[in-house]
Formats: C-alpha cells, structure tokens, sequence
C-alpha cells in the first residue's frame, strides 16, 4: 500500500518541482532580458545629487508661485515605477490648481540602483534625501501626499522636519501591514527569490506593472522596471526594511505628529486593511475619509473624487475647514 501511495505522489511532486525550476529559470533569463536600459535613457525630468547618490524628480508648474504659497510634494509607494505609478493622475487632476514635485525615491522610477541592502534603503535616509532635495530647489515648506509605504516617508519627513510641512495626506497608508509571503519568498536563494521579485514586483508578465500597462499604449509605469539591477534593487529595499527598526520606530512616534493629517482609505483595499487604516487615524486622532469603490491606489478608480478630497483638504489656512470625511 506504501508502494502504491508513492508512485502516486511521485509523479505531481516531480511535476510541481519541473514547474517551479522551470519558472525560476525564465524569470531569471526575463531579468537579464528585460532590464537593459540606463537610467537616462527614458528619464521625463531632471536629476540631483544628494549624498552623492543620483536622484530623479519631475516638477509641475512654478514651485516659486504656487497659489497657496508651497507646492505639493507627492511620495510613491512601493512600486518600481516610482513616481510615474501617480502619472497621469497627480500632473492632470492635482497639478491643474497646485505646483508638484513628484520625486524617485532613491532604488526606484529613475533615480540611482544599488543591489545591496543598506541604511541608505531606510525611511530614515528617504526623509534626509528629501530636506536635501527641497533644499537644491529652494523649496523652504511644501504640502505632502503620500502614497502607501510613500505615507511612512511622509510621517518621517513630517517628524523629522515639522517646520517644512503644512499639511499632509496619508492615502493608504503602508505602516502597519505585516511581512507577506512574497516578503519571505525572495529571500530564497538559488535564483528563486530573484524570480519571484521579477514576477511579483518587476516586470515579469504577471506583475501589476505590466497588468496595469497591458491596454495602455506607451505607459509611463513600464520604463523604470527596464532599467537594468532593478529587481536585484527591489530584493535588496525589502531585506533593508526587514532588517532594520526603522519602521517600528516610526509607528511609535506616529502619536507625536501634530501636523495637521488626512488618512484617505479605499473601501476595497486588499493591501492595507480597514483596521490599519482605524488605526493610522486613532494615532493621529483624525477621521478616516473612505473612497468607496476603491482599492489600494483610489486615484486610479476614482480619480476626480480623490482628487477633490485632497486638494479641499489641502486648502490653504483661512480658506475654510476641511470637510469632515467620516466612515
């Protein structure tokens, strides 16, 4: 009967193991296939250098003669596009009133690669990058929106510098979630936590990036995932964030924020859940503003509607209150 029961398991199991070799061994050839190109072969903007390291951004408008007196910063989250994962929304429906700065992140959009894991990969390092960055453009205080794991930037910028924030939006924001298998998957050695990064995170055929980009002809999100060390990059931010404590220790210190917060949440979020966006607003003390029929990124569901939420919030001091968006 033992006999039997082998031969019967044997087969699926040695299947199962050709399948994944076989996967494992075309998204490390898709690695090497597809991520060819130089940083500056696509770049829309323009590029600094901050602590010796190359830094992407793309400005809107005049920064010196925004309406309101600072322009908009717009932080991404996790995603290898960067910055171009908010185009064309943040440029059409928040650039028309509001001068932006829609900066990469260092390892993402076309700002600098680096395959090891390092500080320099921490929330930390992202909100120096950023004083930096406003510095070079002699931009003394800005408003924030922040994307996703682009809130926890924005919470350590508006920590570490209080005097050059007014306001600031947390959409989705990505603190409090915890490790994904994906997370633990690309640890793996052998080439298969390099595959599963590409596929999952890069531009393997089942990503978002190249699911979002499939019926969209020249999509700006597709270019930065074919720079070249993009997905080694992406491996080395994940271990960084797991490494280190920065992270924890910012969601310590969240209660100390006293500027002025927005938690904007879509209801059919997967990523971050109901009960981590409660309790983002519970630590600022603020309501959540609920985007119906949205998930994870609203401003691609509900463009306009985000939008409009946003920019009321923003108003300048003496404008009026922000409505109070509720659940």
């Amino acid at each position: 009967m033992k006999r039997i029961l082998v031969r019967i398991l044997v087969g699926p199991i040695a299947i199962f193991l050709i399948l994944i070799a076989v996967l494992v061994v075309y998204g490390n050839y898709g690695i090497g296939r597809d991520e060819v190109d130089a940083i500056e072969t696509h770049a829309p903007g323009r590029f600094l250098t901050i602590e010796s390291r190359r830094m992407h951004l793309v400005t809107v408008g005049d920064l010196a003669a925004d309406p309101t007196g600072a322009p908009l910063l717009v932080i991404h989250g996790f995603i290898a596009a960067g910055h171009a994962s908010l185009t064309p929304w943040a440029p059409e429906k928040l650039g028309a009133t509001r001068a932006l700065i829609l900066p990469d992140l260092l390892g993402y959009g076309y700002s600098e690669r680096n395959t090891t894991p390092g500080d320099y990969y921490t929330v930390k390092s992202y909100s120096r990058y950023l004083a930096a960055m406003l510095d070079q453009l002699g931009v003394p205080q800005v408003d924030i929106v922040g994307h996703s794991y682009g809130s926890a930037i924005g919470a350590r910028f508006a920590l570490d510098y209080p005097a050059r924030v007014r306001r600031i939006v947390f959409m989705s924001p990505g603190l409090y979630h915890p490790r994904s298998a994906a997370e633990s998957i690309i640890e793996l050695p052998l080439g298969v936590g390099r595959a599963v990064a590409w596929y999952a995170f890069g531009s393997g055929p089942v990503g978002f990036i190249a699911r979002y980009c499939k019926p969209i002809p020249d999509c700006p999100w597709a270019p930065p995932a074919h720079i070249r060390d993009t997905t080694d990059t992406v491996r080395a931010m994940m271990l960084t964030s797991r490494q280190t404590p920065d992270l924890d220790e910012l969601i310590a210190q969240i209660p100390q924020l006293s500027t002025q917060s927005m938690v904007l949440w879509g209801e059919n979020d997967f990523i971050v859940s109901q009960r981590d966006a409660q309790r983002m607003a519970e630590a600022l003390r603020v309501r959540v503003s609920v985007v119906r029929n949205a998930r994870h990124m609203p401003y691609l569901e509900q463009p306009d509607d985000v939008a409009k939420r946003v920019l009321d919030f923003l108003r300048p001091p003496g404008t009026g209150e922000a409505p109070p968006w509720d659940w």
